[in-house]
């Protein structure tokens, strides 16, 4: 996996989003074609924010979630309408279990004459971490990568996440504990079974301060087609020369340079690879 590198999006690929994410914009189209970049107008649009001055290696983004400034975010797969906070970081682990937590038990840390080729050891010092639909990180959080956040679920700020999270918990401190439930256990069975995240619903009229009430709505203008699913697309941004680009549904290309042999998407609608 490439290492992290932190590029301005604001520069590199004018228009996408600004910095404080608080509204969406249209990302320009990009098709790739005999390794070169043509932009095309704007024909869909990409409900996400992304911020300029995020550090980010292998996340998965989905729609309707954004991304602060001064986030850390690695091998991470986000859900949908899901709000990272400002400077929300995943830490890499270390083998508390082996004799020494150095790396170089496992890795190649040092240049020159101390450079070595490490035994195989099986340890995965970036697992995955997953963050799921309806989530807010508050500024701030530390996340040991690794780690499940359900699916509604709320972490305060300050708080550093060393296990999994159930959906729908509140969480704050450190390390993090439960607070609360969020909403009573009939309301999550209701949510759970609607997965309203999966529809597109900026800009329809739901009483989003009553949850009941809301799900009602909701489920009356699925029915009525009034609300439509989103479908779920897969874009690569990536490193292109000095800049970047942007590939829609770009499976073959992606199976190529990492190895993967599905041209399938990978149940998310955007992937940021390498930035």
């Amino acid at each position: 996996m490439p290492l992290a590198w932190t590029i301005n999006l604001r520069t590199a690929l004018t228009g996408i989003f600004h910095s404080e994410c608080s509204a969406w914009r249209r990302l320009p189209q990009y098709r790739f074609q005999r390794k070169q970049i043509f932009r095309v107008k704007y024909s869909w649009k990409t409900p996400l924010g992304f911020s300029p001055d995020a550090t980010v290696s292998n996340l998965r983004l989905g729609a309707f979630s954004y991304v602060s400034p001064r986030t850390a975010l690695h091998n991470v797969e986000i859900g949908r309408y899901s709000s990272i906070g400002d400077g929300v970081q995943t830490l890499s682990q270390h083998p508390v279990d082996f004799l020494t937590t150095s790396p170089v038990a496992y890795e190649a840390v040092f240049s020159g004459e101390f450079a070595h080729t490490p035994p195989e050891q099986n340890f995965e010092k970036m697992p995955k971490t997953t963050i799921g639909n309806d989530v807010w990180i508050g500024a701030g959080v530390k996340l040991i990568s690794g780690v499940s956040i359900g699916d509604g679920s709320v972490i305060g700020t300050g708080a550093v996440v060393t296990k999994d999270i159930p959906p729908f918990t509140v969480v704050a401190g450190v390390p993090a504990r439960e607070i609360r439930k969020r909403f009573p256990d009939h309301l999550v069975e209701k949510i759970t079974a609607l997965k309203w995240w999966n529809y597109n619903l900026i800009g329809a009229n739901i009483t989003w301060d009553t949850p009941e009430a809301a799900l009602a709505e909701i489920e009356q203008k699925v029915r009525s087609g009034a609300v439509l699913h989103h479908p779920k697309r897969f874009h690569e941004i990536y490193k292109e020369g000095e800049g970047l680009g942007l590939r829609e549904e770009a499976y073959a290309p992606f199976s190529r340079r990492y190895g993967r042999t599905s041209r399938k998407p990978f149940g998310v609608d955007v992937i940021l690879i390498g930035l």
